[in-house]
């Protein structure tokens, strides 16, 4: 079985060419991660796409080398032909895990991904909110500038981010008035919701049918700079917590999926705590995230072998 992992920033990035040392860094993390799990794998032979100016990976994977001139779509088309399985690793933004997992099917190829519909809701913050205040979801509301509420507290906090956008990019803790305007100045894929103070946390599940599994709760390290921006600092994998807690956990992730059937494989959800205990969904990222690094590790299991078979392929240690 010819395994083609292909993660977006080390394999070209954006359109443009631009090449973000910091998420080719993060990029190269995930991949890493991953490596480490498949390899231990019998049966898989681990084809990495990487750009050119990316250093090769490690001894024991073939490399796909991505030509500095090929775009995204064009690059991930040209690694699929001979490959029988591909886990991409892309995200939301501009439709990028969407597209990549489409053009992966109509090849005829194994996509380790969640499913196509499960992807386009979740890809929106917009819709991902309207779905699960529908299932009676807990979730930190996000609005269109068209949506925002007259009756809005002028000393309150908010928070402005693209509707598709990935991780804590272009993100930024404003009053309203600031949120507003930067909001309509980003122009019709931007979002707005209030600002919930608490603890930063996400969970890493595993999606099997109509089943989940949770894997780990995470602790996000969230800074706040001076203008507003939000920044992502780091993620500590799988932290202690209560049994119950645990049960609140999972009994959320469940909720999810049951809102959202599709999640399928590993997924994340971003979360706050509130002061008073609750949980708060913030969005969902159908798909690897950086919580998978040293994830197999704390908890004892080989998490790819376990995405693989939710996934319909059956490995051997």
């Amino acid at each position: 079985m010819r395994l083609l992992i292909h993660e977006f920033m080390t394999a070209g990035g954006a359109p443009d060419g631009g090449l973000s040392p910091k998420l080719v860094h993060e990029g190269r993390r995930m991949v890493d991660a991953l490596l480490d799990d498949v390899l231990r794998l019998r049966g898989l032979q681990v084809i990495v796409a990487r750009h050119s100016s990316v250093p090769a990976f490690r001894a024991g994977v073939d490399d796909f080398v991505v030509d500095e001139h090929d775009g995204p779509m064009a690059a991930f088309a040209a690694a699929l032909p001979g490959v029988d399985a591909v886990w991409p690793i892309a995200p939301e933004t501009d439709g990028w895990l969407g597209r990549f997992v489409s053009h992966a099917r109509v090849a005829r190829r194994r996509v380790i991904a969640a499913g196509d519909d499960a992807i386009r809701i979740t890809s929106s913050k917009h819709e991902t909110t309207r779905r699960l205040q529908a299932a009676g979801v807990p979730v930190v509301p996000v609005w269109t500038t068209a949506q925002v509420p007259a009756d809005r507290d002028a000393t309150a906090w908010w928070v402005v981010k693209p509707d598709d956008g990935a991780g804590a990019d272009r993100t930024f803790r404003l009053r309203p008035a600031e949120a507003i305007a930067r909001a309509r100045s980003v122009g019709e894929h931007a979002v707005l919701g209030p600002w919930l103070d608490g603890e930063a946390l996400s969970v890493s599940v595993l999606g099997e049918g109509d089943d989940t599994q949770l894997l780990s709760v995470n602790r996000q390290r969230i800074e706040i700079c001076p203008q507003g921006g939000v920044v992502l600092k780091g993620v500590e994998t799988a932290i202690a917590v209560s049994a119950r807690s645990h049960a609140a956990f999972a009994a959320l992730v469940a909720d999810v999926a049951h809102a959202i059937p599709g999640l399928v494989g590993y997924f994340g959800i971003d979360l706050i705590a509130s002061s008073d205990g609750r949980l708060h969904v913030v969005e969902i990222n159908p798909r690897l995230t950086l919580a998978y690094e040293g994830l197999s590790r704390a908890i004892g299991r080989n998490v790819a072998e376990a995405v693989l078979a939710a996934c319909g392929l059956d490995t051997v240690r």
